[in-house]
Formats: structure tokens, sequence, C-alpha cells
């Protein structure tokens, strides 16, 4: 989604992962970086998802 255009239900995300990346920066791909080993705690606080979910 566009940030105008995110329904009220994902606001929330929004904002954590714009929280995130204010952190993290902006690098280009994961691939350039590797696995990041902490998560907003919004994300952290969701129970965990079966693979492939």
């Amino acid at each position: 989604y566009y940030e105008d255009d995110v329904p009220e239900q994902w606001a929330e995300y929004y904002k954590a992962n714009v929280e995130f990346f204010d952190e993290v920066g902006s690098p280009g791909g994961a691939a350039k970086v590797g696995v990041i080993h902490k998560d907003h705690p919004i994300v952290s606080a969701l129970p965990p998802q079966p693979v492939g979910a």
C-alpha cells in the first residue's frame, strides 16, 4: 500500500515499519545486511505463524 492507502486496521504496522527502518536505515535488500536479530515490539508480540503461512 502507499502510505495514504494503508487500511486503518494495518496503521499500527505501518508505524512499526517506519520506526524499524528509522533504526536499521535503508539497506537496499536483506542480502546486504543478513539476519537482523531484533524486531519492532509490535511484531515481536505476535504469536508465531506456521511455516509457509
